[in-house]
């Protein structure tokens, strides 16, 4: 059996929303509970329990952290090697206890930290998040390779900004087309005994390793593997 706590965080309710939208052959093997750690306490969960899943943050929501009881059980699970799965900030779920902080390494930090560690915040600036998934389109690009190509620009500076410009607009499109470009025009370039100027290497190997790392994401492979 697998024991699921976690706090509304808010009334957000992430665990709950994790575990409802579960298959129910999966929810079958999961006790969940919500804001309430009586049966953390008890260490009744230790009987059956074949992984503790936690989606909680210590003392949030007006929430009491765990007690001596929880302390107890939990230290014994981990002591004897139970696997433990952390989600969000469960880092800090029970970031109290001095020995559970030394062994969650990088953590969330709460205000008031008893290691006197600077509490964590939220990022404040804006960033470029890319969603996937593991039928991701990207993987569509290995069909449509043979219809991908970029005009080449036969003169040097005019080609370097049509490279700057492919890297700056992030399209998988655009790069797989440049890069079939490139390995073209090599191929061309080695017929008639000459090489492409480094500009077209130094681009073409920043653009393989945007590409490669998108792919490896995407069909949940290593860059090394994508590459072979």
């Amino acid at each position: 059996m697998m024991y699921f706590f976690a706090d509304d965080h808010y009334e957000s309710h992430p665990g709950k929303v994790i575990y409802e939208n579960l298959p129910a052959e999966l929810k079958s093997q999961i006790r969940f509970f919500e804001n309430d750690w009586s049966v953390l306490e008890s260490g009744s969960w230790l009987n059956d329990c074949n992984l503790l899943i936690l989606n909680m943050i210590g003392t949030t929501c007006n929430l009491p952290h765990p007690g001596p009881g929880a302390e107890k059980a939990v230290r014994e699970w981990c002591e004897k090697g139970g696997a433990v799965l952390m989600l969000h900030g469960s880092s800090a779920a029970f970031w109290q206890w001095d020995w559970w902080r030394k062994i969650v390494g990088f953590r969330w930090v709460r205000p008031n930290d008893p290691d006197g560690i600077v509490p964590s915040t939220h990022p404040k600036k804006p960033y470029s998040l890319t969603v996937s998934k593991t039928r991701h389109p990207l993987t569509k690009l290995l069909e449509e390779i043979d219809e991908l190509e970029i005009t080449w620009e036969d003169k040097d500076n005019l080609r370097k900004e049509k490279y700057k410009q492919i890297l700056s607009k992030y399209d998988c499109h655009d790069w797989l087309g440049m890069i079939k470009t490139v390995y073209n025009k090599k191929k061309e370039f080695m017929k008639k005994g000459k090489k492409l100027h480094s500009i077209d290497m130094i681009y073409l190997s920043k653009l393989e390793s945007l590409l490669y790392g998108e792919l490896a994401f995407a069909m949940e492979m290593t860059k090394e593997e994508v590459t072979q």
